[in-house]
Order: C-alpha cells, then sequence, then structure tokens
C-alpha cells in the first residue's frame, strides 16, 4: 500500500480462504509454494517453493490470476484443468481448486504407485484419500508425516488408524525458534525409488473438503526425476526428526 499498489481481496466470502501461494513474474517465472509469504512459514514451518521459468506456465497461471484481479472471480472450480506443460522436457501438470478434479489426481497417483508412496502433509481430512491408501496397504510402502496439531483435529485420518505395515508419524519440525514449528508441505512422492516413473504431487492444497469445494488452490503433478530426488530427501528429513 506505501508503494502504491492497491491490493484486491475475495471479500465477502467469509467462509472461503483465498488459499492460492502464487506469484508470476513478468510473464515469465512461476513461483509456487506450499507455504503462505510470511515469516513464520519462511523460517518456522516446514514447506517448499518451487521457481519456473516457463512463459507457458505463467501463462496458465497468469489467467488464474486475471480471473481474480480482472473479473473478480474467487472460489470457482472453472477450468480446473489438469493443464499440461513441458519445463525442461519433464510434464508439469497444473489443477486449480476448490475441484474434486485435484483430489482424483490424488488419488489416482496413489492406485497408480508401483513400490511406494511417502506423504508429508498439514491437513488430511478425506476420506477418499484415505481410503485410496488403505487400498494399497500391503501392496507397496507407505511412509508418511501429518502436522502433530492438525492430527488433533477430530476429522483428522490420524484419528482412524493405518494398517499393518504402513508407518505414519507424528511431526516434530524443529524450525528456527521464530512461530509454531509446522509441517505445513502438502507433498506426495510416488516411487521415489524410481524417479523417472515417479511423480511428486505438491502445492497449497490440503487433502481436505475445503480444499476440494470452497477454497482457491493450486496443485502441481511434476514428473522430473531430479525434483522426485529432491522432494524425498526432504520427505526423509522430515520423517526421521518425526515421532
Amino acid at each position: 500500500v506505501a508503494a502504491g499498489v492497491a491490493p484486491k481481496s475475495d471479500a465477502p466470502h467469509s467462509d472461503k480462504i483465498t488459499h492460492h501461494k502464487f506469484a508470476v513474474l513478468d510473464g515469465e517465472t512461476v513461483l509456487v509454494s506450499s507455504g503462505n509469504f510470511s515469516t513464520f512459514d519462511a523460517l518456522s514451518n516446514a514447506n517448499n517453493l518451487l521457481v519456473f521459468r516457463s512463459p507457458e506456465l505463467a501463462q496458465i497461471f497468469g489467467q488464474r490470476f486475471d480471473n481474480m484481479w480482472l473479473n473478480g472471480v474467487f472460489h470457482s472450480g472453472a477450468n480446473a484443468g489438469p493443464h499440461l506443460v513441458q519445463v525442461s522436457s519433464y510434464t508439469v501438470e497444473v489443477l486449480f481448486g476448490p475441484s474434486w478434479e485435484m483430489i482424483d489426481r490424488l488419488v489416482a497417483a496413489v492406485q497408480n504407485a508401483e513400490e511406494a508412496i511417502h506423504f508429508s502433509i498439514f491437513a488430511f481430512t478425506l476420506d477418499q484419500v484415505k481410503d485410496a491408501l488403505l487400498a494399497r496397504c500391503g501392496e507397496v510402502e507407505i511412509l508418511g508425516v501429518y502436522d502433530k496439531d492438525q492430527g488433533n483435529d477430530p476429522n483428522s485420518v490420524a484419528a482412524w488408524g493405518w494398517c499393518a505395515g504402513a508407518e505414519i508419524r507424528s511431526s516434530s519440525v524443529p524450525g528456527n525458534g521464530f512461530g509454531f514449528n509446522k509441517l505445513h508441505h502438502k507433498l506426495m512422492i510416488v516411487d521415489p525409488a524410481q524417479p523417472t516413473s515417479g511423480v511428486v504431487v505438491t502445492g497449497s492444497a490440503n487433502w481436505s473438503y475445503s480444499a476440494a469445494t470452497k477454497n482457491d488452490e493450486s496443485m502441481l503433478v511434476l514428473h522430473d526425476p531430479a525434483l522426485i530426488l529432491e522432494f524425498e530427501s526432504e520427505f526423509q528429513a522430515r520423517f526421521a526428526e518425526a515421532e
């Protein structure tokens, strides 16, 4: 505001959230994060930030932004995707919410796993995702970390129990002493030991009814082997420190 920028908001939608965490720079670069642009999410909470230098991807996110900024359209599931873009020779799938298309894509990733599913998630309350994971019990390795505070929600999957063989832990993020030390990822890695055929699912969307039906969200599905290995390294660090 001091610099002369006149911000806009999604008011009066008090029961819905503009939950995006993205920025488009000069129509060429896109930043997409699991974290809010805040001190807490930068220094205390476990998050991820992706930087894409892709005019094609910038156009997709720019259209989403313009629909909010120019047209005042918030919390719409229209044109949810998936939108497919090649970035550095690898496919990036983009889905927007609120939409069940995001959840369906997440479930499909679970169903297509060949060896392992690793996840690190802030809020996880959807039966559809839980049931898809339980259906793979005994077929693939299932490792997960959930945020310890969100796990106390009566709707959290943490309260429902897991199958034998799945190892699901409560987070213990060290942070830097600035805030809440939350596990704020919205992250699934499928088949990390096969990075040429595995995928990463990440973005702003929790695995929740609000993400599917109310909140503005973005979800990315990444097929880049190098990114799969990077995200698996982050998962293993959070898994090792968890309880």
